[in-house]
């Protein structure tokens, strides 16, 4: 079982409490996508193409469960 999943999303929160953020910037979706919900769930996503509200509501058909 590998923690990386685990330790990227305790960083993504340590950053997103540390500096108060509203939005989260990335190049690409696929930047992302693992932590999409996990993001969204305390900021904006802002991609190139789309812009995902805090609160967004992802379709579940869309969530993979074992991801995070």
């Amino acid at each position: 079982m590998s923690a990386r999943p685990l330790v990227a999303s305790m960083v993504i929160a340590q950053h997103l409490a540390e500096y108060g953020a509203t939005a989260v910037v990335v190049p690409a979706y696929e930047h992302a996508e693992p932590w999409r919900v996990f993001i969204t769930d305390a900021c904006s996503l802002i991609t190139p193409v789309h812009r995902y509200p805090r609160g967004h509501r992802w379709p579940v058909a869309d969530l993979d469960v074992g991801r995070l």
